[in-house]
C-alpha cells in the first residue's frame, strides 16, 4: 500500500512538470505575459531618424501637408508663413537610443539636458529641428502647426498599447532655467497628433513610470501573445487543452504503475 501512494505522488509530480512544460508553449511566455501584467516594456523600440528634408511653403487658401518621412507629416495652416518660406527638418541626433552620444549632439547645439523620458526610465525617439527662412531671415510661424507620426507595432508596445504615452516637447529657452517644455498630444490608434505653437528643437519620447513612481505607467500592451490579449479566446483553448491532456497522461500513468503495484 505504501508504495502505491509512492508512486501516485511520482505521477502526480510528473503530470504537473508536464502541465507546466505545456503552459510554457502556450502562445507568448511567461515573461511576455509578466510583461503585459506590469505594464514594462519588453524592448527597446526603434528610434526614428529623420534625414535633412527641406520644403517651400505656398499657403495658398488652403494647410498645406508634408511628408516628413513615410510615418510623419507636418500641416501648417494657410497663411501662417510668408509663400516662398523654406522650412527645413531634421534630426539632431545620430542615435538617440546611445544617450551618451545624444548628450554630446544636444551639448554642440546649447541644449544642456536630456529629455526627461531619458531620465524616467522611458524613451527618447528622436530629437530634431524645424527652422523656417524666408530669404536670409528667420520667419515666425503664425499659428498652430500639427505634426502627426504614425507608431511602429514595437514602439506603440513600448508605449503599453497607448500612443497617448507618447510625447512630444521642445527646448525651452525662455523658461527659467531653460528645459524642455511639452506640447499638447493626442493619440489615437498607432497615430499620435501634436500641436506645435512654434519651430524649435523637438524631442519624440515614450514616457514611462521611474523608480519613484512619477510619470506615467503605460497600460499593458495588447499584443495578442501570453495569457491576455486579443487571442485570449484562442489561449483558453489551448489552457484547457493542455489541462485535458495533463489528465489523460496522468490517469494512464497512475493506473499502469498502480496495476504494477497490485501485481
Amino acid at each position: 500500500m505504501q508504495n502505491i501512494s509512492l508512486n501516485r505522488g511520482k505521477v502526480i509530480a510528473f503530470s504537473a512538470a508536464i502541465a507546466l512544460g505545456l503552459l510554457a508553449l502556450l502562445p507568448g511566455t511567461w515573461g511576455s505575459a509578466l510583461a503585459q501584467t506590469s505594464g514594462t516594456p519588453s524592448a527597446t523600440p526603434d528610434t526614428v531618424t529623420i534625414p535633412t528634408t527641406e520644403f517651400v511653403f505656398d499657403g495658398g487658401d488652403a494647410a498645406p501637408s508634408f511628408e516628413v518621412t513615410p510615418t510623419i507629416s507636418l500641416q501648417i495652416p494657410a497663411g501662417a508663413l510668408p509663400d516662398g518660406t523654406t522650412i527645413t527638418v531634421g534630426s539632431v541626433d545620430t542615435n538617440p537610443a546611445d544617450l551618451g552620444l545624444l548628450a554630446s549632439d544636444l551639448a554642440g547645439i546649447g541644449i544642456t539636458s536630456l529629455p526627461p523620458a531619458a531620465e524616467d526610465g522611458g524613451f527618447v525617439l528622436s530629437v530634431f529641428n524645424i527652422d523656417a527662412l524666408t530669404g536670409d531671415e528667420e520667419a515666425f510661424v503664425d499659428g498652430p502647426v500639427t505634426m502627426t507620426f504614425d507608431l511602429t507595432p514595437e514602439q506603440l508596445a513600448a508605449a503599453g498599447g497607448d500612443a497617448n504615452n507618447a510625447k512630444l516637447q521642445f527646448w525651452d529657452t525662455e523658461a527659467t532655467p531653460a528645459g524642455w517644455t511639452q506640447v499638447t498630444c493626442s493619440g489615437s490608434g498607432s497615430t499620435v497628433t501634436c500641436t506645435l505653437p512654434h519651430f524649435s528643437t523637438w524631442a519624440l519620447t515614450i514616457e514611462v513610470a521611474d523608480a519613484d513612481g512619477v510619470g506615467e505607467v503605460p497600460a499593458p500592451a495588447d499584443t495578442g501573445t501570453g495569457l491576455t490579449g486579443d487571442a485570449g479566446g484562442s489561449n483558453v483553448a489551448w489552457l484547457v487543452a493542455a489541462l485535458a491532456a495533463v489528465a489523460v497522461v496522468g490517469g494512464a500513468g497512475a493506473r499502469l504503475v498502480m496495476g504494477r503495484a497490485r501485481r
